[in-house]
């Protein structure tokens, strides 16, 4: 499963011509898996999970929200999770190639560098060697 073990290492992928990208072997992903794309505002780039660690998230977030100490606390987390939920670009399951369907947001045969980052995947564009 993916992210079941710590993800580290660095890949180069390229998106194919059906804007799809190989979801690197040592994630363990699995055909069928479902898995998620958002692109982190913050920190300027894209990062994978699988479905199960996302549901994770939301749940602190709900729990954090539930159990908020005043209004002040409450429009922090509720932010959190606005903020988290609009930033899921796409959503699918991988095939039994082991590729995930990315549609528009990246070009085809953009380069594209995936870093294990423990349970999910950092991916930026890859830097051009000189």
């Amino acid at each position: 499963m993916f992210g079941e073990k710590p993800i580290f290492g660095q890949n180069e992928i390229t998106i194919d011509y059906s804007a799809r990208m190989f979801v690197p072997a040592n994630t363990k992903r699995e055909a069928g898996e479902e898995l998620v794309l958002l692109y982190n505002e913050n920190l300027k780039l894209y990062e994978m999970y699988s479905v199960e660690k996302l549901k994770v998230r939301f749940e602190e977030l709900e729990s954090l929200i539930k159990n908020a100490k005043n209004k002040r606390e409450k429009a922090f987390y509720e932010k959190m999770f606005l903020e988290l939920s609009k930033s899921i670009l796409k959503y699918g399951k991988v095939d039994s190639q082991g590729r995930f369907s990315v549609g528009k947001v990246f070009e085809p045969h953009e380069k594209l560098l995936a870093t294990g980052a423990f349970d999910h995947l950092i991916i930026e564009q890859a830097k051009n060697k000189k």
